[in-house]
C-alpha cells in the first residue's frame, strides 16, 4: 500500500485551512509507532521486495494535462530551444569543478522554467497560467533564456 502525493498538495492544491499538514503530521505520527507500516523511498522498495512484473511504456507518461505526455513542458518551440539550451550547458557545469556554478545548472533543469513556457489553452492552460510567476509564456521564455546565456558565459 502507498500513498503517494506531488508537494503541490501540501500548502498549493490544499491550503493549510483544510488540515493537510495536521493530517501529515498525524499519519507520520502513526507510522512511527506501528510495526505494521513503515516509510521507504522507492528504491528501498525495490531492494526488499520481488519484481512482480516489467512494466513496459513505449513512450514517455505524465500526470499532467490532458493529453498525458511530455507536452507540458516540451510542446512548443519555445520549450524545445529553452530544455536544449540549458541541458546544453550540462557538461560544461558537470566538468568545471565550481559546485556553486554546477548547482545553479541543476537548478536550471527544474521542469517549472519549460512548464511555464506552455502555450496550452482550456483547462490545461489555466493550470500553466495559474502556477506562473510571469505574465506570458514568452516572458518566461526569455527569461530563462537570458538566464541561461549568462550561465554559459560563466561556465566558459
Amino acid at each position: 500500500m502507498g500513498l503517494f502525493m506531488d508537494y503541490e498538495t501540501f500548502g498549493e492544491h490544499q491550503p493549510k485551512s483544510t488540515g493537510i499538514f495536521d493530517f501529515m503530521q498525524t499519519m507520520t505520527d502513526l507510522v512511527r509507532h506501528t510495526e505494521r507500516l513503515d516509510f521507504a523511498t522507492p528504491a528501498q522498495i525495490v531492494q526488499r521486495e520481488p519484481i512482480a512484473e516489467q512494466l513496459v511504456y513505449p513512450r514517455p507518461i505524465s500526470w499532467a494535462d490532458e493529453e498525458r505526455d511530455l507536452s507540458a513542458w516540451l510542446g512548443n518551440h519555445m520549450q524545445r530551444s529553452a530544455h536544449d539550451a540549458i541541458y546544453a550547458l550540462g557538461p560544461a557545469a558537470r566538468a568545471c569543478g565550481d559546485p556553486e556554478l554546477l548547482d545553479t545548472w541543476r537548478d536550471f533543469t527544474t521542469s517549472d522554467h519549460v512548464y511555464y513556457m506552455s502555450t496550452k489553452y482550456s483547462s490545461d492552460g489555466d493550470v500553466h497560467e495559474y502556477f506562473s510567476p510571469y505574465d506570458t509564456p514568452h516572458d518566461a521564455f526569455l527569461t530563462v533564456m537570458n538566464a541561461t546565456e549568462d550561465l554559459g558565459r560563466r561556465l566558459a
